[in-house]
């Protein structure tokens, strides 16, 4: 039983006289119970609907230039917005990145940390059972022969001071293995007078560095994904400067480089997904794969500059290493600050 309401049940908004569709959502203007067959409808049309919607994007996808023309001049209800593509493609590259590197497989310097502690103690256990035995002449020079080829190279527990880190200026503090892997950081700050937030942080971010390194990686890798956002924000500042003449808005740079690195990210994936499927792949195919992820992100971007912009080849040209040039620039600066706010938020 269909009921005329005076508002949207879905927005809310107010209906005018006549209106069949309500003006702000679209949702129709009658009040009725729902069924089953209206359920399995709506969702047969929202799937459909957000399937054109994408198989349009993916249509031109791969042409980034194409795709934002479209996208500036109005032709917005047809193509994925922008920034929601360059999110989603973000994300997907960034996590194949992580599932094909696999860090947690890596993690050389933390293995090697407790190793050398483990062989700290061995060490340690063999000198104290070393001095409680009488040994003599013989016995005593087989002894040192066995501890010099076994822990030539190994310090003890009290003696291994290696990882003294420099905090502020001359200040430095001779942490062992032992304080790094056993102590609580409470205890490291009591024990080592460390007073001020500064040092704290300092301290306490290298103890959790040194003792989960596969989670900074993962953290810091998976962060670098804000850092590309900034990149472009930063990038697309620049090509307003650099394409006044075309007297193009801010925004109109902005979707082309979401555009332009979307795609990228869609190919990255697409390999990191080959080379995660596939574990022979990425080592029988390295040369391969190395030429895709380097040439198809530096052709992209030169054939998008020059039929987005329509300006000539050598204009083209010179204006795609000038922006290679401030990328890097770009690059480097938020990288290291995303890097430094990763370690100290970790």
């Amino acid at each position: 039983m269909n009921t005329k309401v005076n508002e949207c049940l879905n927005c809310g908004l107010y209906f005018q006289e006549g209106d069949h569709f309500c003006s702000n959502c679209g949702q129709k203007t009658d009040a009725h119970l729902l069924t089953v067959t209206e359920l399995l409808s709506n969702f047969w049309n929202s799937l459909f609907n957000l399937d054109n919607t994408v198989f349009s994007t993916l249509k031109y996808v791969w042409r980034p230039w194409r795709l934002t023309e479209y996208y500036v001049k109005g032709k917005r209800k047809s193509f994925l917005n922008p920034m929601r593509l360059f999110l989603i493609t973000l994300l997907l590259h960034f996590g194949l990145l992580l599932t094909t590197f696999d860090i947690d497989n890596n993690t050389t310097l933390t293995n090697e940390l407790y190793r050398e502690y483990e062989r700290s103690k061995i060490k340690g256990e063999y000198m104290d059972i070393k001095s409680k035995l009488s040994l003599d002449g013989s016995a005593c020079v087989l002894s040192d022969s066995i501890e010099n080829v076994l822990f030539a190279k190994t310090l003890l527990v009290e003696q291994d001071t290696q990882l003294a880190i420099e905090i502020i200026g001359d200040k430095k503090y001779p942490f062992t293995k032992k304080d790094v892997l056993e102590l609580p950081i409470d205890s490291v700050y009591q024990k080592y007078n460390i007073t001020t937030f500064t040092e704290k942080l300092i301290v306490g971010q290298y103890f959790k560095i040194m003792k989960d390194q596969a989670g900074t990686g993962n953290y810091v890798i998976g962060n670098f994904a804000w850092g590309v956002l900034l990149i472009i924000i930063a990038l697309a500042a620049f090509m307003k400067l650099l394409y006044y003449r075309k007297k193009l808005h801010y925004v109109e740079h902005l979707v082309f480089l979401m555009n332009v690195h979307s795609f990228c990210f869609l190919v990255n994936a697409l390999v990191f997904f080959i080379c995660a499927k596939f574990d022979d792949f990425e080592s029988k195919n390295e040369v391969i794969t190395n030429f895709i992820l380097l040439s198809v992100p530096l052709i992209t971007m030169f054939l998008s500059l020059f039929y987005y912009y329509k300006q000539s080849f050598f204009k083209t040209l010179l204006k795609y290493f000038i922006l290679g040039f401030m990328y890097m620039v770009f690059f480097g600066i938020f990288i290291v600050i995303v890097s430094l706010v990763s370690l100290i938020l970790f």
